[in-house]
Protein backbone atom coordinates (compact mmCIF):
# COMPACT_ATOMS: atom_id res chain seq x y z
CA UNK A 1 0.00 0.00 0.00
CA UNK A 2 1.00 3.83 0.05
CA UNK A 3 2.72 5.10 3.11
CA UNK A 4 -0.47 4.87 5.67
CA UNK A 5 -1.85 7.83 6.61
CA UNK A 6 -3.36 9.23 10.08
CA UNK A 7 -7.05 8.09 9.90
CA UNK A 8 -6.52 5.79 7.08
CA UNK A 9 -9.19 2.90 7.19
CA UNK A 10 -6.99 -0.70 6.73
CA UNK A 11 -7.33 -4.24 6.68
CA UNK A 12 -5.11 -6.24 8.35
CA UNK A 13 -4.75 -9.72 6.76
CA UNK A 14 -3.16 -12.69 8.07
CA UNK A 15 -1.68 -15.71 5.01
CA UNK A 16 -4.39 -17.88 6.66
CA UNK A 17 -6.78 -16.15 5.24
CA UNK A 18 -8.47 -14.06 8.29
CA UNK A 19 -8.66 -10.22 8.43
CA UNK A 20 -9.93 -7.28 11.03
CA UNK A 21 -10.47 -3.83 9.98
CA UNK A 22 -8.57 -1.22 12.25
CA UNK A 23 -7.66 2.19 11.76
CA UNK A 24 -4.40 4.19 11.63
CA UNK A 25 -3.53 6.89 14.43
CA UNK A 26 0.06 6.94 13.74
CA UNK A 27 2.75 6.24 11.09
CA UNK A 28 6.56 6.45 10.44
CA UNK A 29 8.09 5.15 7.39
CA UNK A 30 11.91 4.42 7.44
CA UNK A 31 12.71 3.64 3.86
CA UNK A 32 16.47 3.80 3.06
CA UNK A 33 18.79 1.43 1.57
CA UNK A 34 19.24 -1.40 3.44
CA UNK A 35 16.26 -0.58 5.59
CA UNK A 36 12.33 -0.92 4.61
CA UNK A 37 10.15 -0.59 7.61
CA UNK A 38 7.23 1.15 8.78
CA UNK A 39 5.91 1.38 12.05
CA UNK A 40 2.22 1.91 13.24
CA UNK A 41 -0.14 2.95 15.71
CA UNK A 42 -3.89 1.43 15.49
CA UNK A 43 -6.93 2.46 17.18
CA UNK A 44 -8.42 -0.71 17.90
CA UNK A 45 -6.87 -3.69 19.64
CA UNK A 46 -5.24 -6.63 17.57
CA UNK A 47 -6.86 -9.87 18.03
CA UNK A 48 -5.36 -11.61 15.46
CA UNK A 49 -1.71 -12.67 14.91
CA UNK A 50 -0.04 -10.45 12.36
CA UNK A 51 3.88 -11.35 11.95
CA UNK A 52 6.49 -11.47 9.16
CA UNK A 53 6.53 -14.37 7.59
CA UNK A 54 9.91 -15.98 7.35
CA UNK A 55 8.93 -19.44 5.77
CA UNK A 56 6.65 -20.26 2.65
CA UNK A 57 5.06 -23.23 1.38
CA UNK A 58 3.56 -24.41 -1.75
CA UNK A 59 1.53 -27.50 -2.01
CA UNK A 60 1.52 -27.98 1.84
CA UNK A 61 5.69 -28.14 1.34
CA UNK A 62 7.76 -25.48 3.89
CA UNK A 63 10.40 -23.75 1.60
CA UNK A 64 13.38 -22.38 2.45
CA UNK A 65 16.90 -21.21 0.63
CA UNK A 66 16.26 -20.91 -2.86
CA UNK A 67 13.06 -22.13 -3.34
CA UNK A 68 11.81 -19.77 -0.72
CA UNK A 69 13.10 -16.52 -2.59
CA UNK A 70 11.09 -17.91 -6.01
CA UNK A 71 7.84 -17.64 -3.97
CA UNK A 72 9.07 -14.49 -1.67
CA UNK A 73 6.94 -11.94 -4.40
CA UNK A 74 3.65 -13.91 -3.49
CA UNK A 75 2.48 -11.37 -1.09
CA UNK A 76 -0.66 -13.40 -0.49
CA UNK A 77 2.15 -15.45 2.07
CA UNK A 78 2.78 -12.11 3.94
CA UNK A 79 1.01 -10.69 6.71
CA UNK A 80 -0.08 -7.54 5.32
CA UNK A 81 -2.47 -4.28 4.97
CA UNK A 82 -4.01 -3.24 2.58
CA UNK A 83 -6.37 0.13 1.72
CA UNK A 84 -7.85 0.32 -1.69
CA UNK A 85 -6.32 1.26 -4.25
CA UNK A 86 -3.67 -1.41 -2.94
CA UNK A 87 -2.99 -3.98 -5.99
CA UNK A 88 -3.93 -6.64 -3.40
CA UNK A 89 -4.06 -9.95 -6.19
CA UNK A 90 -7.50 -11.76 -5.90
CA UNK A 91 -7.38 -14.82 -3.83
CA UNK A 92 -10.34 -15.70 -6.41
CA UNK A 93 -10.74 -15.91 -10.13
CA UNK A 94 -13.79 -13.42 -11.23
CA UNK A 95 -16.64 -14.10 -12.93
CA UNK A 96 -17.24 -10.61 -14.35
CA UNK A 97 -15.37 -7.30 -14.24
CA UNK A 98 -17.12 -4.35 -12.82
CA UNK A 99 -16.09 -0.94 -13.50
CA UNK A 100 -17.43 1.76 -11.25
CA UNK A 101 -19.60 -0.14 -9.49
CA UNK A 102 -19.67 -1.73 -5.80
CA UNK A 103 -17.55 -4.74 -4.60
CA UNK A 104 -20.75 -6.63 -5.21
CA UNK A 105 -21.38 -5.57 -8.02
CA UNK A 106 -24.49 -3.15 -7.26
CA UNK A 107 -25.16 0.40 -7.56
CA UNK A 108 -25.29 1.97 -11.28
CA UNK A 109 -22.11 1.93 -12.61
CA UNK A 110 -20.52 3.87 -15.64
CA UNK A 111 -20.53 3.72 -18.89
CA UNK A 112 -17.02 2.97 -20.70
CA UNK A 113 -14.86 0.87 -23.67
CA UNK A 114 -12.35 -0.68 -22.84
CA UNK A 115 -9.84 0.10 -26.13
CA UNK A 116 -7.12 -2.70 -24.67
CA UNK A 117 -6.10 -4.62 -22.09
CA UNK A 118 -2.31 -5.98 -21.06
CA UNK A 119 -0.82 -8.05 -18.83
CA UNK A 120 2.73 -7.30 -18.32
CA UNK A 121 4.90 -9.57 -16.59
CA UNK A 122 8.20 -11.81 -17.16
CA UNK A 123 7.31 -15.31 -18.44
CA UNK A 124 9.76 -16.33 -15.94
CA UNK A 125 8.32 -17.28 -12.41
CA UNK A 126 12.12 -17.06 -10.82
CA UNK A 127 11.96 -13.17 -12.10
CA UNK A 128 10.92 -10.97 -9.58
CA UNK A 129 11.78 -7.41 -11.97
CA UNK A 130 8.43 -6.67 -13.35
CA UNK A 131 7.04 -6.36 -9.80
CA UNK A 132 9.95 -4.91 -8.10
CA UNK A 133 11.24 -0.69 -7.88
CA UNK A 134 13.98 1.11 -7.79
CA UNK A 135 14.53 3.31 -5.41
CA UNK A 136 16.67 7.50 -6.42
CA UNK A 137 19.46 7.74 -4.42
CA UNK A 138 19.55 11.28 -3.67
CA UNK A 139 16.39 13.88 -3.40
CA UNK A 140 15.18 15.18 -6.91
CA UNK A 141 14.08 18.83 -7.09
CA UNK A 142 11.44 20.08 -9.39
CA UNK A 143 13.47 21.71 -11.67
CA UNK A 144 16.42 19.32 -11.95
CA UNK A 145 17.02 17.36 -15.54
CA UNK A 146 19.06 14.20 -14.02
CA UNK A 147 18.92 11.88 -10.71
CA UNK A 148 20.99 9.61 -9.12
CA UNK A 149 19.69 6.09 -8.59
CA UNK A 150 20.87 3.65 -6.59
CA UNK A 151 23.04 0.36 -8.15
CA UNK A 152 21.46 -2.39 -6.65
CA UNK A 153 18.40 -2.06 -4.23
CA UNK A 154 15.03 -3.30 -5.72
CA UNK A 155 11.88 -2.68 -3.59
CA UNK A 156 9.31 -5.64 -3.47
CA UNK A 157 5.82 -5.66 -2.31
CA UNK A 158 7.59 -7.85 0.80
CA UNK A 159 10.25 -5.61 1.55
CA UNK A 160 13.18 -4.53 0.13
CA UNK A 161 16.53 -6.51 -1.44
CA UNK A 162 20.24 -5.26 -1.69
CA UNK A 163 22.80 -6.14 -3.67
CA UNK A 164 19.67 -7.82 -6.04
CA UNK A 165 20.31 -9.64 -9.15
CA UNK A 166 17.99 -11.32 -11.48
CA UNK A 167 17.83 -15.30 -11.36
CA UNK A 168 17.42 -15.71 -14.98
CA UNK A 169 19.92 -13.76 -16.56
CA UNK A 170 22.41 -12.28 -13.87
CA UNK A 171 21.34 -8.74 -14.62
CA UNK A 172 20.79 -6.21 -11.81
CA UNK A 173 18.38 -3.77 -11.44
CA UNK A 174 20.24 -1.14 -13.88
CA UNK A 175 20.05 -3.51 -16.46
CA UNK A 176 16.30 -3.20 -16.47
CA UNK A 177 16.17 0.31 -17.67
CA UNK A 178 16.59 1.07 -21.61
CA UNK A 179 19.56 3.27 -22.08
CA UNK A 180 18.20 4.36 -25.62
CA UNK A 181 15.11 6.30 -23.85
CA UNK A 182 12.15 4.89 -21.59
CA UNK A 183 9.23 6.45 -19.64
CA UNK A 184 9.65 6.39 -15.79
CA UNK A 185 7.13 6.97 -13.21
CA UNK A 186 8.34 8.41 -9.98
CA UNK A 187 6.01 8.68 -6.90
CA UNK A 188 3.08 10.39 -8.90
CA UNK A 189 4.90 12.20 -11.66
CA UNK A 190 5.50 10.77 -15.13
CA UNK A 191 9.21 11.49 -16.06
CA UNK A 192 11.12 11.10 -20.05
CA UNK A 193 14.55 9.01 -19.76
CA UNK A 194 16.60 10.50 -22.55
CA UNK A 195 20.15 8.41 -21.22
CA UNK A 196 21.19 6.79 -18.63
CA UNK A 197 24.81 6.94 -17.66
CA UNK A 198 26.00 3.37 -15.80
CA UNK A 199 28.62 3.65 -13.53
CA UNK A 200 30.36 1.29 -10.91
CA UNK A 201 28.63 2.93 -7.65
CA UNK A 202 26.02 4.60 -9.00
CA UNK A 203 23.97 5.38 -11.78
CA UNK A 204 23.10 8.63 -13.84
CA UNK A 205 19.53 9.15 -15.28
CA UNK A 206 19.58 11.95 -17.81
CA UNK A 207 16.10 13.30 -18.57
CA UNK A 208 14.30 14.83 -22.05
CA UNK A 209 14.09 18.69 -22.55
CA UNK A 210 10.82 19.30 -21.15
CA UNK A 211 10.82 15.39 -19.83
CA UNK A 212 9.58 16.18 -16.26
CA UNK A 213 5.91 16.45 -15.20
CA UNK A 214 4.79 14.58 -18.71
CA UNK A 215 1.66 13.14 -19.97
CA UNK A 216 -0.55 16.02 -17.93
CA UNK A 217 1.71 15.19 -14.18
CA UNK A 218 3.08 18.05 -12.99
CA UNK A 219 7.14 18.05 -11.42
CA UNK A 220 7.39 17.40 -8.29
CA UNK A 221 9.97 16.81 -5.45
CA UNK A 222 11.18 13.47 -4.54
CA UNK A 223 13.15 12.52 -1.32
CA UNK A 224 15.46 10.55 -1.34
CA UNK A 225 14.36 6.67 -1.69
CA UNK A 226 11.56 7.46 -3.29
CA UNK A 227 10.82 4.21 -5.38
CA UNK A 228 10.18 4.40 -9.61
CA UNK A 229 9.60 2.40 -12.05
CA UNK A 230 9.90 2.11 -15.71
CA UNK A 231 6.13 1.63 -17.40
CA UNK A 232 6.90 -0.99 -19.70
CA UNK A 233 3.37 -0.41 -22.45
CA UNK A 234 6.10 2.49 -23.58
CA UNK A 235 8.08 1.47 -26.82
CA UNK A 236 11.01 4.07 -26.69
CA UNK A 237 14.06 4.91 -28.59
CA UNK A 238 16.71 7.96 -29.59
CA UNK A 239 17.25 9.35 -33.33
CA UNK A 240 20.88 8.39 -33.97
CA UNK A 241 20.54 11.43 -36.50
CA UNK A 242 18.64 14.89 -36.81
CA UNK A 243 16.18 14.56 -39.99
CA UNK A 244 14.30 17.28 -41.58
CA UNK A 245 10.55 17.73 -42.39
CA UNK A 246 10.39 15.45 -45.66
CA UNK A 247 13.08 12.88 -45.12
CA UNK A 248 11.85 9.38 -44.42
CA UNK A 249 14.05 7.71 -42.87
CA UNK A 250 13.83 7.35 -38.91
CA UNK A 251 17.57 6.16 -37.73
CA UNK A 252 16.94 4.38 -34.20
CA UNK A 253 19.46 3.29 -31.83
CA UNK A 254 17.47 0.33 -31.07
CA UNK A 255 14.28 -1.18 -32.83
CA UNK A 256 13.29 -3.75 -30.42
CA UNK A 257 9.26 -3.23 -29.42
CA UNK A 258 8.73 -1.66 -32.69
CA UNK A 259 6.45 -2.93 -34.99
CA UNK A 260 7.23 -3.63 -38.63
CA UNK A 261 4.77 -1.10 -39.66
CA UNK A 262 2.76 1.78 -37.76
CA UNK A 263 3.48 5.33 -36.69
CA UNK A 264 5.56 7.00 -34.24
CA UNK A 265 5.36 10.48 -32.14
CA UNK A 266 8.61 12.66 -32.31
CA UNK A 267 8.09 15.93 -30.63
CA UNK A 268 5.23 17.28 -31.95
CA UNK A 269 4.58 15.32 -35.01
CA UNK A 270 2.85 11.89 -35.86
CA UNK A 271 4.90 9.78 -38.60
CA UNK A 272 3.65 6.88 -40.58
CA UNK A 273 5.89 4.13 -41.74
CA UNK A 274 5.57 0.57 -43.88
CA UNK A 275 9.41 -0.72 -43.38
CA UNK A 276 11.61 -1.77 -40.36
CA UNK A 277 14.80 -2.02 -41.37
CA UNK A 278 16.74 -3.83 -38.51
CA UNK A 279 20.94 -3.54 -38.80
CA UNK A 280 21.09 -6.20 -35.89
CA UNK A 281 20.08 -8.87 -34.05
CA UNK A 282 19.94 -9.48 -29.63
CA UNK A 283 18.75 -7.64 -27.13
CA UNK A 284 19.96 -3.74 -29.12
CA UNK A 285 18.85 -3.79 -32.60
CA UNK A 286 20.17 -0.39 -34.22
CA UNK A 287 18.09 0.20 -37.73
CA UNK A 288 15.60 2.25 -39.79
CA UNK A 289 11.66 2.99 -39.79
CA UNK A 290 11.21 3.81 -43.73
CA UNK A 291 8.38 5.84 -44.21
CA UNK A 292 6.38 5.49 -47.89
CA UNK A 293 7.60 8.27 -50.27
CA UNK A 294 6.65 10.10 -53.60
CA UNK A 295 9.80 8.25 -55.09
CA UNK A 296 7.53 5.05 -55.80
CA UNK A 297 4.98 7.26 -56.96
CA UNK A 298 4.23 8.78 -60.51
CA UNK A 299 3.21 12.09 -59.06
CA UNK A 300 3.24 13.70 -56.03
CA UNK A 301 7.28 14.41 -55.07
CA UNK A 302 8.14 13.86 -58.80
CA UNK A 303 10.66 11.62 -57.53
CA UNK A 304 12.49 13.27 -54.87
CA UNK A 305 12.09 10.75 -52.56
CA UNK A 306 9.67 12.98 -50.14
CA UNK A 307 8.11 11.37 -47.32
CA UNK A 308 4.63 11.33 -48.47
CA UNK A 309 3.40 10.13 -44.48
CA UNK A 310 4.84 12.98 -42.66
CA UNK A 311 2.54 14.77 -40.04
CA UNK A 312 0.33 12.46 -39.99
CA UNK A 313 -3.24 12.78 -37.76
CA UNK A 314 -3.23 16.52 -38.21
CA UNK A 315 0.10 17.50 -36.20
CA UNK A 316 2.36 19.49 -38.11
CA UNK A 317 5.61 18.28 -40.24
CA UNK A 318 9.17 19.70 -38.47
CA UNK A 319 12.43 18.63 -38.46
CA UNK A 320 13.49 16.55 -35.34
CA UNK A 321 17.30 16.75 -33.86
CA UNK A 322 19.69 14.33 -33.05
CA UNK A 323 18.85 11.91 -29.57
CA UNK A 324 15.14 13.18 -29.79
CA UNK A 325 12.76 10.11 -28.12
CA UNK A 326 10.74 8.55 -30.41
CA UNK A 327 7.55 7.03 -28.80
CA UNK A 328 5.51 4.63 -30.94
CA UNK A 329 2.28 5.36 -31.42
CA UNK A 330 -0.20 3.08 -31.20
CA UNK A 331 -3.67 3.82 -33.36
CA UNK A 332 -6.91 2.99 -34.21
CA UNK A 333 -7.43 4.09 -37.43
CA UNK A 334 -4.58 4.32 -39.72
CA UNK A 335 -3.38 7.99 -41.42
CA UNK A 336 -2.41 6.19 -44.86
CA UNK A 337 -3.71 9.50 -46.87
CA UNK A 338 -1.21 11.30 -49.57
CA UNK A 339 -2.15 13.52 -52.06
CA UNK A 340 -1.27 13.14 -55.61
CA UNK A 341 0.23 9.48 -55.20
CA UNK A 342 -0.78 6.37 -56.20
CA UNK A 343 1.79 3.47 -54.24
CA UNK A 344 0.42 0.24 -52.01
CA UNK A 345 0.68 1.58 -48.95
CA UNK A 346 -2.44 4.22 -49.38
CA UNK A 347 -5.15 3.41 -47.36
CA UNK A 348 -8.72 3.69 -49.25
CA UNK A 349 -11.87 2.24 -50.18
CA UNK A 350 -11.96 1.56 -53.70
CA UNK A 351 -15.21 1.29 -55.17
CA UNK A 352 -15.18 -0.25 -59.09
CA UNK A 353 -18.48 0.12 -61.49
CA UNK A 354 -18.67 -1.62 -64.53
CA UNK A 355 -21.36 0.05 -67.69
CA UNK A 356 -20.03 -0.89 -71.21
CA UNK A 357 -19.89 2.28 -73.32
CA UNK A 358 -21.69 3.97 -70.58
CA UNK A 359 -22.26 7.92 -69.84
CA UNK A 360 -21.26 8.73 -66.02
CA UNK A 361 -23.45 11.78 -65.27
CA UNK A 362 -22.32 12.53 -61.15
CA UNK A 363 -21.54 10.94 -58.14
CA UNK A 364 -23.09 11.24 -54.28
CA UNK A 365 -22.53 9.56 -51.02
CA UNK A 366 -23.95 9.65 -47.35
CA UNK A 367 -21.75 10.29 -44.36
CA UNK A 368 -21.41 9.94 -41.12
CA UNK A 369 -18.95 12.54 -39.85
CA UNK A 370 -20.48 14.39 -36.65
CA UNK A 371 -16.62 14.88 -34.86
CA UNK A 372 -15.66 16.91 -37.77
CA UNK A 373 -11.59 16.34 -37.25
CA UNK A 374 -11.77 14.29 -40.11
CA UNK A 375 -12.57 14.24 -43.81
CA UNK A 376 -14.12 12.42 -46.59
CA UNK A 377 -12.52 12.36 -49.68
CA UNK A 378 -13.29 10.88 -52.91
CA UNK A 379 -11.20 10.69 -56.20
CA UNK A 380 -12.94 9.50 -59.20
CA UNK A 381 -11.84 8.70 -62.70
CA UNK A 382 -13.21 6.85 -65.31
CA UNK A 383 -11.21 4.51 -67.32
CA UNK A 384 -8.95 5.90 -69.92
CA UNK A 385 -9.45 9.59 -68.23
CA UNK A 386 -6.73 10.51 -66.08
CA UNK A 387 -4.75 8.81 -63.19
CA UNK A 388 -5.24 9.19 -59.63
CA UNK A 389 -1.84 10.64 -59.00
CA UNK A 390 -2.35 13.57 -61.11
CA UNK A 391 -3.80 17.17 -60.50
CA UNK A 392 -7.35 17.18 -60.09
CA UNK A 393 -7.33 20.80 -60.16
CA UNK A 394 -6.04 20.43 -64.07
CA UNK A 395 -9.33 19.65 -65.98
CA UNK A 396 -7.33 18.29 -68.71
CA UNK A 397 -6.14 15.38 -66.22
CA UNK A 398 -9.52 14.16 -65.94
CA UNK A 399 -9.50 13.36 -62.18
CA UNK A 400 -12.28 14.44 -59.99
CA UNK A 401 -11.52 15.53 -56.08
CA UNK A 402 -14.79 16.00 -53.78
CA UNK A 403 -14.39 16.81 -50.25
CA UNK A 404 -18.60 16.85 -49.73
CA UNK A 405 -21.10 14.43 -50.41
CA UNK A 406 -23.24 16.55 -53.01
CA UNK A 407 -22.81 19.43 -55.01
CA UNK A 408 -24.48 21.76 -52.12
CA UNK A 409 -27.69 21.87 -53.52
CA UNK A 410 -28.75 17.99 -53.42
CA UNK A 411 -27.64 17.03 -56.67
CA UNK A 412 -24.29 14.93 -57.54
CA UNK A 413 -21.50 15.83 -58.26
CA UNK A 414 -20.77 16.23 -62.07
CA UNK A 415 -18.80 13.68 -63.98
CA UNK A 416 -19.45 13.89 -67.53
CA UNK A 417 -17.27 11.14 -68.99
CA UNK A 418 -17.74 7.90 -71.05
CA UNK A 419 -16.51 4.85 -70.42
CA UNK A 420 -16.72 1.31 -69.45
CA UNK A 421 -15.93 1.26 -65.81
CA UNK A 422 -15.50 3.73 -62.82
CA UNK A 423 -13.60 4.57 -60.04
CA UNK A 424 -13.84 5.43 -56.98
CA UNK A 425 -10.98 5.84 -54.00
CA UNK A 426 -12.15 6.95 -50.59
CA UNK A 427 -10.10 8.47 -48.15
CA UNK A 428 -10.00 10.00 -44.67
CA UNK A 429 -8.09 13.34 -44.33
CA UNK A 430 -7.21 14.26 -40.34
CA UNK A 431 -7.83 18.20 -40.03
CA UNK A 432 -5.02 20.25 -38.27
CA UNK A 433 -5.50 19.86 -34.51
CA UNK A 434 -7.41 16.11 -34.52
CA UNK A 435 -4.48 15.16 -32.53
CA UNK A 436 -3.10 17.33 -29.58
CA UNK A 437 0.11 16.13 -28.94
CA UNK A 438 0.86 18.32 -25.95
CA UNK A 439 -1.65 17.61 -23.98
CA UNK A 440 -3.72 15.07 -25.50
CA UNK A 441 -7.03 16.98 -25.29
CA UNK A 442 -8.68 15.97 -28.68
CA UNK A 443 -10.19 12.78 -29.60
CA UNK A 444 -10.80 13.10 -32.70
CA UNK A 445 -7.48 11.20 -34.20
CA UNK A 446 -8.97 8.13 -32.45
CA UNK A 447 -12.16 8.62 -35.42
CA UNK A 448 -13.21 8.49 -38.92
CA UNK A 449 -16.24 9.21 -41.07
CA UNK A 450 -19.10 6.26 -42.00
CA UNK A 451 -19.71 5.84 -45.67
CA UNK A 452 -23.12 5.42 -45.46
CA UNK A 453 -24.37 4.93 -49.08
CA UNK A 454 -23.29 5.91 -52.75
CA UNK A 455 -25.52 7.18 -55.40
CA UNK A 456 -23.95 6.69 -59.07
CA UNK A 457 -26.11 8.19 -61.85
CA UNK A 458 -24.88 6.98 -65.30
CA UNK A 459 -27.03 6.77 -68.55
CA UNK A 460 -25.79 2.98 -70.63
CA UNK A 461 -27.80 1.01 -73.41
CA UNK A 462 -28.22 -2.56 -73.14
CA UNK A 463 -25.50 -4.68 -73.79
CA UNK A 464 -25.75 -7.90 -76.32
CA UNK A 465 -22.71 -9.48 -74.82
CA UNK A 466 -23.23 -12.91 -76.82
CA UNK A 467 -25.62 -13.77 -79.67
CA UNK A 468 -26.28 -17.28 -80.81
CA UNK A 469 -29.31 -18.09 -83.13
CA UNK A 470 -30.58 -21.52 -84.11
CA UNK A 471 -30.63 -23.33 -86.64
Amino acid sequence: MPRPGRHDDITLLAPGGSAEANQITYSYVRNVPGYNQTHLALRLPVSGSYRSTQGFSAGGQPLSGDSAYVYANETRLHSRIIKFPCGELPTETPANLMVGQSFDGSGSGGSAIIDELRVFGDPSPDELAPSGMMMLEEELLEDEDSANVAEDHMIFPHGMRSSWTSRTNNLGPMDQVPDDGCVLQIGDEIVLLRDLQRGNNDNNFEFDDDGRGAFGTEPMYHHNGTPFFVLPWFVVSRLTRGIGAVEPDIELMDLSGFPPEGFVMIDEEVIGYSYNLSGGVGKKRPGILRCPTYFFSEGGGGGTGQAAFRGRFGTRTQGHDSESLVFWFPHRYPDWYAERADFPELSCLEIKLDARRAWWESVAWNEDSSDGGSLLKALVRVQGHGRFWQDPEDPKDNLFLFEQPDAGDGTGHRIGRQGDQLLIRFFTEYRDGALDPMNMGSNAWKRAPKLEGLVVSYVGDTIIEKHTESR
